[in-house]
């Protein structure tokens, strides 16, 4: 047809852009592909996911999981969720995922029941309720013998560890002394007086007791709560 003649001249004239067009997304993704993979790599501890904004704490949990081998698909944002952030994908099985980014509060039974309720009516192998802060001994409970895995900070610390890049973990383990460390009892972590949170090593700046050692609430200066060394 003389039309779609024409416009293949005019298209053949100027490929050059056509093909700039199509080209244009590569850079962006990219540079959302390594801004991702940064996230993870620099992202060591506590305080600074505490400073994380909400969408940046769900990129870090999506991210972290993308590394464990699931194929990761988004499902927060500043839309309805319907109380799932994520969903990992398996050869096997699907689990969806909520993430809680709370400075100083203990994720109550209520959001893990809701998380329970979406896997069920989604028909999910499994639910992971992830949160940089903890989870109420009834949450605890409810979670024991249910497919569901509850993951705090310190958890979420760990996992981070685990999927570093190995320069990236070599370069912490450098400084590892230099950053405070979450405190571990044969009962687990040690938890703050105050909220409940992980404790941390830490060494006093100022004072009578300036340069000793302290544990510390990992979710300061929110919270201070602290226990002598």
């Amino acid at each position: 047809m003389p039309q779609l003649a024409h416009l293949g001249q005019l298209v053949a004239g100027h490929a050059h852009w056509v093909a700039a067009i199509f080209l244009l997304p590569l850079p962006f993704a990219l540079f959302m592909a390594q801004r991702r993979n940064r996230l993870v790599d620099t992202t060591a501890d506590l305080d600074r996911i505490l400073a994380l904004t909400w969408q940046d704490f769900e990129t870090l949990v999506a991210q972290a999981y993308s590394r464990r081998g699931y194929r990761v698909t988004e499902r927060g944002g500043a839309a309805p969720d319907g109380g799932v952030d994520l969903e990992l994908h398996t050869q096997d099985e699907r689990l969806v995922v909520q993430c809680k980014r709370w400075k100083t509060r203990r994720v109550g039974v209520q959001p893990v029941r809701e998380i329970y309720g979406v896997m069920t009516s989604e028909r999910a192998q499994g639910a992971i309720f992830v949160t940089s802060g903890g989870f109420t001994p009834d949450a605890i409970d409810f979670a024991r013998d249910k497919p569901i895995k509850l993951l705090d900070g310190a958890g979420l610390v760990e996992l981070l560890r685990n999927v570093r890049s190995p320069a990236k973990s070599m370069q912490q383990e450098m400084g590892a002394r230099l950053e405070p460390r979450i405190v571990t009892t044969s009962k687990g972590p040690m938890q703050c007086p105050r909220c409940g949170n992980p404790m941390v090593k830490r060494i006093a700046k100022q004072g009578a007791g300036a340069r000793s050692d302290f544990w510390g609430c990992s979710h300061f200066p929110a919270c201070r709560g602290a226990r002598n060394s």
